[in-house]
């Protein structure tokens, strides 16, 4: 009864509905006609079609959602509208963007081109020299000589300005909206350093007077000019190493950037079709700074050689082992950066120490005191600053005490460090430092009686035992292979300690303390670091079944005492 019931009321809601739209649709048909009277023919028939297109769509406005249809054609041609409306606008304004971009980066160019115009360079040295065809082959040869180093100097100092005014352009296009996920520190790293250091400190005191007195007086290229240049390379220098370290980063930033910012794609492609970058890829011109140094000593070592005078001859050896020196201490602060590398491998490692909490550190004091491998050595003059290397590591099973439980440890033999850690249970590769860092300089080991391990005795600045480790390994090869690790490493220590404090005004911390650090000679096993005031004789193995660490070191005391006397 209810199912009958509920037919007839959707049979009678739809016959209404379609009544409803005849009705609708009679009434615009005719409202259509009268409002064009005149049509007929063609005319009419398109007038006809037109009126019923739009009494379909104007029907959809008057019935009920429910039971209005819509043809599907007209609304794909719809649906279709829109989405390419959206599409053209969308690339519209990507468009405008870039080409806004584009506008701006031209006019920044061209204040920048006004308010420092180029610094124009004759072709040829000959332009500048009178009488130059009176010049002996050796002359021409050292002029030709000292001009490579002008043109090179000059070409370079003019891409490095150029360099420093896209990184200009970079962070005024930021300013106003643009290339907002773009690095600029990672893209043109420090060549506005390079770029300032090289003409204040090479070209302006050195290149550009001897250019000028030439010019002027018409005589030959004087190299005694460049003294004033390269005496100080060693010093003006260092900003290389700066550009050395983040080159690496730089790389991947910019091909990153390169791949996914089109905004980014569209800025390198302007940069690249000026002149400046004669016809060259900016990544490319990005590592020019790379070899500048090495190329320096080249240049040096060829005006060199075609050097006859021995008093301008000396200068240049001279000129030659300052640019040498300055291309060692790059090489060494990248030899250090690798090593800092690995130091920050071993650092991630480390979850922070046991025998202290760091937070309660933090809350109380407003201290952060954590260890961090690649700091400096200490107790080093502060003119040479060195980082510590690692010799060993390893895992062995340690005792403190005669009385205490043997754990597993991770320990780590450093320059001048000794690492105790602690495996994290669940967690692996995971340490905690469970001992303070012990540095070598305090330590004194040596083998058990059947050379299974050795023993750790630790000294405090008073020259008193702090603590007694027993090191337990698996046999007398791996108890050696520890033993000379730790003499290897405060072997090396003491030689850089010796090297930092050599012919300095000021003293050795160690020294002006009496610490010292001794070397005791190789005994059967294992050499054997005796702390500072013990003599350098040869002391037999010191082993007691002592209950505590302090008369163990007491052990030590007595005999060291009763071979004195």
């Amino acid at each position: 009864m209810d199912e009958s019931n509920e037919r007839a009321t959707r049979k009678m809601s739809a016959e209404a509905v379609s009544r409803k739209s005849s009705f609708v649709n009679s009434r615009i048909l005719n409202r259509g006609s009268r409002n064009h009277p005149g049509l007929n023919g063609s005319d009419d028939a398109e007038c006809r079609s037109n009126d019923s297109s739009l009494s379909v769509r104007d029907a959809c406005q008057y019935d009920e959602p429910s039971c209005s249809e819509v043809p599907d054609d007209g609304g794909t041609r719809r649906a279709r509208s829109v989405t390419s409306s959206r599409i053209s606008l969308f690339f519209s304004k990507d468009g405008k963007e870039k080409t806004d971009m584009i506008r701006l980066l031209n006019q920044m160019k061209e204040e920048t081109e006004l308010g420092c115009p180029p610094y124009k360079l004759e072709k040829d040295w000959r332009e500048i020299v009178k009488d130059w065809q009176s010049l002996s082959d050796k002359s021409v040869k050292q002029q030709e000589a000292i001009w490579e180093i002008v043109t090179t100097e000059h070409r370079y100092i003019k891409l490095l300005r150029y360099l420093s005014d896209l990184c200009f352009y970079l962070t005024s296009l930021q300013n106003s909206g643009f290339l907002k996920d773009v690095e600029n520190r990672f893209v043109f790293s420090n060549f506005v350093q390079l770029c300032n250091v090289n003409y204040e400190y090479l070209w302006l005191p050195s290149i550009e007077p001897m250019l000028n007195h030439s010019r002027n007086s018409g005589d030959l290229l004087d190299l005694n000019f460049l003294v004033s240049g390269f005496q100080g390379i060693e010093n003006w220098s260092r900003c290389y190493t700066i550009f050395h370290l983040a080159h690496s980063e730089s790389l991947k930033h910019i091909q990153k950037r390169l791949k996914d910012n089109e905004q980014f794609r569209d800025f390198v492609t302007w940069a690249e079709s000026q002149e400046n970058l004669d016809r060259q890829k900016l990544i490319d011109t990005l590592s020019q700074p790379m070899q500048r140094l090495t190329r320096y000593n080249l240049l040096l070592k060829a005006l060199l050689k075609v050097t006859a005078d021995e008093n301008e001859r000396e200068m240049l050896r001279n000129l030659v082992e300052n640019s040498e020196k300055a291309t060692m201490q790059l090489n060494w602060e990248m030899n250090n950066n690798d090593l800092r590398a690995r130091l920050g491998d071993i650092m991630r490692t480390i979850e922070g120490p046991d025998f202290v909490d760091l937070d309660e550190l933090d809350k109380l004091f407003g201290l952060k005191l954590p260890l961090n491998l690649g700091d400096f050595m200490p107790l080093l003059h502060p003119r040479t600053p060195t980082h510590r290397t690692i010799f060993h590591k390893g895992d062995l099973r340690m005792q403190e005490g005669k009385k205490g439980s043997k754990i597993d440890v991770h320990c780590m033999i450093f320059t001048d460090m000794f690492l105790i850690c602690r495996k994290i249970q669940g967690k692996k590769d995971r340490l905690k430092i469970v001992r303070p860092p012990i540095h070598l300089g305090k330590l004194i080991f040596h083998y058990f009686a059947d050379q299974c391990g050795f023993y750790l005795l630790t000294l405090t600045d008073f020259h008193t035992a702090a603590s007694l480790y027993s090191m337990h390994t698996s046999c007398p090869e791996e108890t050696l292979r520890w033993t000379d690790m730790l003499k290897m490493a405060l072997d090396e220590f003491k030689k850089i300690h010796r090297s930092s404090w050599a012919q300095k005004d000021q003293e050795s911390p160690l020294d002006e303390y009496g610490r010292g650090l001794f070397v005791e000679p190789n005994a059967l096993y294992a050499p054997r670091m005796m702390p500072p005031g013990y003599p350098q004789s040869n002391i037999p193995v010191v082993h007691r079944k002592c209950s505590s660490m302090d008369s163990q070191a007491v052990a030590a005391h007595a005999h060291l005492n009763s071979e004195r006397v």
